[in-house]
């Protein structure tokens, strides 16, 4: 499984690597800048993006025309809090959450829940 992690903060993603081991999938971990300058392909089979991250980049995703696939995909939004709100942007679409830490299972539920999504979304 091809999974795409858009974020900024670097412990969530060292947190995230180390559980993704468990879980298995190709994890490609990406900055907000990155997608910003468009050297980074958004096709993925799921995409998870750090709520902060996406709350700060979005207007300039947008803006630039970087958000591709990404309009047609659920995200999954992780976070360490337990509350998430909606995702910027993102208004009556089917987003899941994923808090960290997690058990492996959760994890793959949760991967497998978006992966159904993004191809719903996307016929």
């Amino acid at each position: 499984m091809d999974i795409l992690f858009i974020s900024d903060s670097k412990t969530l993603n060292h947190e995230l690597e180390t559980a993704m081991r468990e879980v298995g999938g190709d994890l490609r971990v990406v900055s907000g800048q990155a997608m910003l300058e468009g050297s980074v392909s958004t096709s993925a089979d799921v995409v998870l993006v750090e709520k902060r991250t996406w709350q700060n980049h979005y207007s300039m995703f947008r803006y630039f025309g970087r958000l591709g696939d990404l309009d047609r995909a659920a995200l999954v939004c992780v976070s360490r809090a337990r509350r998430v709100g909606p995702l910027k942007g993102r208004a009556g679409r089917k987003d899941l959450a994923l808090f960290v830490p997690s058990s492996a299972d959760v994890i793959r539920r949760t991967l497998e829940d978006a992966r159904e999504l993004t191809g719903q979304m996307r016929a």
